[in-house]
């Protein structure tokens, strides 16, 4: 008779239930790259924009231009901040959905260890029997051999 894990079908559950979490945790962790790339473009826009926005103050503008400029930081300044609330919240996802993988990983082991515990518990019983039989054996050979 060959071992059979008792909480087989619960283990397979909870494996699936931690390929879930970790795909899920992937997802959220990419979402929060994909947000940390656009404020990082979005920053280093603003900055240039800053930087030139200085130079042409120094040439000089006129009064319109400098009018579109201002309402174009302004802008882009709005722009950063939705893109750090942003962020913040991919962030804040991730992290969530890490503490579930990690929760997921936890009972997805204790079932394995259990599972290791059950296989050695059954390799030993099975060894006694074994030994049990053996020792049996032995006995009746031994029976037969005074018995003639």
């Amino acid at each position: 008779m060959a071992f059979r894990f008792r909480f087989k079908s619960l283990l397979q559950k909870r494996e699936y239930s931690l390929r879930e979490a970790q795909s899920a945790f992937a997802l959220a962790h990419r979402r929060w790259e994909e947000s940390r790339q656009r404020l990082q473009s979005a920053r280093s826009n603003y900055h240039d924009s800053w930087q030139d926005w200085q130079e042409k103050q120094h040439r000089g503008v006129d009064a319109r231009y400098c009018r579109e400029h201002i309402h174009f930081l302004k802008s882009l300044e709005q722009q950063l901040l939705f893109l750090e609330s942003e962020l913040n919240e991919a962030r804040k996802e991730m992290e969530r959905r890490k503490s579930t993988m990690l929760d997921r990983d936890k009972e997805a082991r204790i079932m394995e260890e259990l599972q290791e515990k059950d296989r050695r518990s059954y390799k030993i019983a099975l060894h006694q029997k074994e030994q049990k039989q053996l020792d049996e054996i032995a006995v009746f050979k031994d029976f037969r051999c005074r018995s003639l």
